[in-house]
């Protein structure tokens, strides 16, 4: 899984200081300055060690039920949701979800096989970070949050679809 050192956040490009761990990894790995994040097989196995690490993220899979995370997702600063191939569409479910069922306020970020055509619709569905595939640009990135002016459903920060605003 990519580590980029930049991202895109609430419409700017940021430094990244949130690492991915693999299986193999643990949070003692990390350099000065590094945030984990864990995926919801290494939480759920080491819960009670990680439950009071802070600042903490977690990787969700796009087939990830949240139901078994339900409970603690409020003890997460971020929530990478995984796109292992572009034209997998699970996760914009995964953010809806999070945003509108649970809730949730914290960063959503969205990471693996993210192509800049996608950035809006993310965005839409609650995404508000995005690490993009590493061959692509952030400036382009940034730019393509304009390639749309209306939407006929409502994103989940405008509860107003399209038809109900015209």
């Amino acid at each position: 899984m990519q580590n980029p050192k930049q991202i895109i956040k609430q419409g700017q490009i940021i430094d990244n200081s949130w690492v991915i761990l693999g299986n193999e990894q643990s949070i003692s790995d990390l350099g000065e300055g590094q945030n984990p994040i864990v995926s919801s097989d290494q939480w759920l196995e080491q819960i009670s060690q990680l439950a009071n690490i802070r600042p903490l993220g977690i990787l969700l899979k796009p087939d990830e039920d949240l139901t078994a995370l339900s409970e603690h997702l409020a003890q997460f600063d971020v929530i990478a949701v995984d796109f292992p191939k572009f034209a997998d569409g699970r996760g914009y479910s995964i953010a809806r979800e999070l945003r509108e069922t649970y809730r949730y306020q914290g960063e959503i970020r969205a990471v693996g096989d993210v192509l800049l055509d996608q950035l809006y619709y993310m965005q839409q569905v609650g995404f508000d970070a995005f690490a993009l595939r590493e061959d692509l640009s952030l400036e382009r990135g940034l730019a393509s949050f304009n390639d749309y002016k209306e939407n006929y459903l409502g994103p989940t920060y405008q509860h107003n679809p399209w038809f109900k605003r015209a």
